[in-house]
């Protein structure tokens, strides 16, 4: 039986949905792969320090770390197993392993639908404000199935705002004369989003990747924000900050998360700071410039409590990256040198690799601190050897070191 030949009477189920066979399969393979990883590796911890009167300690967390990731994959399976959706002629009930969520289809709102990389849900929206959404995730079976029962019974409210945004922007007489102008500034707005989001991107990238010219890519990190928000003015309303998959109007947000996340990312992770103690006002200052900047082209948006609290938080990363950037990008002051003896050295490898230098006291620094350097500089330096660390004192005030 499919989802379309629904018909609705009273007694049990009309149709009852479980996790999709391909998804079990899955999730019972990952987790026997995962217990079969656990026990070898608790195995030759135990094997190789149990015998020769070794410390018995790596072994003791690997047992707790091991049983944490059992445990989490043993909920995970049976709750594959347990899920059952119940389509029923008055009713939705959604039965997990830890419990059960029901309501009735005279109190259900609409449902929305929720598409990320790694989740596909539709959720059941109440009328009453005060009632829990309900989530449902889609890897049962016949999911096509149930969505199309879902677009037929049930109001699909992403689809209604839509329209009524619509509406609403083609009969905004700020976006032009006719409703033809007004369409046009909507796609003109879209055009313009999807330039900043890919244009964002591509900077992102090449900021986090491989930052060369470095003064260019952290300059058009730098520049990229602001002119972003800018443009809101120009767009006259069909452009915004926040951003929605399926909206009338276009929105700069993603373009302003990569580029700000970049260029705090970068700051943090390239500028070793040796005194915060001037800091704040440069700071402040930068992140106030964006924050009105933002009020000033943004409209009444901002006002939204989470749309607020996405902004401060772009605002934060830009005030911080660019003003550590800046700092040491426009120094010109004499370095004065120390020298220090390498403790250790580490690196960490995977999506992005980082290097770090453990330095005994120097100068200013009156104990022993692990510091992140570059490929080039780790290379060059192992445990024992000397190297030179250089002292600025920063464009903005902000003192700075770097090893050679």
């Amino acid at each position: 039986m499919n989802g379309s030949d629904l018909t609705f009477s009273g007694g049990p189920p009309i149709r009852v949905y479980t996790t999709a066979w391909g998804y079990k399969v899955l999730v019972a393979a990952v987790t026997i792969v995962g217990l079969a990883f656990f026990l070898m590796i608790l195995g030759t911890a135990f094997s190789r320090s149990a015998p020769h009167g070794r410390d018995l300690t790596v072994a003791y967390v690997l047992l707790g770390a091991g049983s944490a990731m059992i445990a989490c994959l043993a909920y995970v399976l049976a709750s594959t197993f347990r899920t059952r959706l119940e389509v029923h002629s008055d009713r939705i009930r959604y039965i997990r392993l830890l419990g059960t969520k029901e309501i009735r289809m005279d109190a259900i709102r609409g449902f929305r639908m929720l598409t990320t990389r790694n989740r596909e849900a539709l959720t059941l929206v109440p009328k009453d404000p005060a009632v829990r959404s309900i989530g449902i995730a889609l890897t049962i079976g016949d999911r096509k199935g149930f969505v199309e029962w879902a677009g037929r019974r049930l109001t699909n409210l992403d689809e209604t705002e839509f329209q009524e945004e619509m509406k609403e922007a083609l009969g905004d007489a700020v976006l032009g004369n006719t409703e033809e102008e007004r369409a046009l500034a909507l796609r003109r707005a879209k055009q313009w989003a999807a330039c900043l989001s890919v244009v964002g991107t591509g900077v992102a990238f090449w900021a986090f990747i491989k930052p060369y010219p470095y003064e260019y890519a952290i300059g058009a990190l730098i520049v990229l924000p602001p002119a972003a928000l800018a443009s809101l003015r120009f767009f006259r309303g069909a452009l915004r900050f926040e951003w929605k998959a399926r909206s009338a109007y276009s929105g700069i947000a993603p373009a302003l998360c990569y580029s700000c996340g970049a260029l705090a990312l970068r700051a943090f992770q390239d500028w070793n700071i040796l005194e915060w103690d001037n800091f704040g006002y440069p700071f402040i200052a930068v992140f106030l410039g964006m924050w009105f900047l933002a009020i000033m082209h943004a409209g009444d948006t901002w006002r939204k409590i989470p749309t607020a609290f996405l902004l401060f938080g772009v605002c934060a990363a830009y005030g911080y990256g660019t003003t550590i950037s800046v700092n040491g990008l426009l120094d010109a002051s004499a370095p004065a040198p120390y020298q220090a003896r390498v403790l250790s050295a580490r690196s960490c490898t995977g999506k992005s690799s980082s290097y770090h230098l453990k330095l005994s006291p120097w100068g200013p620094r009156k104990e022993a601190k692990e510091i992140e350097v570059s490929r080039t500089v780790y290379r060059r330096y192992k445990t024992g050897d000397s190297v030179q660390v250089n002292v600025r004192s920063g464009r903005l005030g902000i003192p700075w070191f770097e090893v050679h």
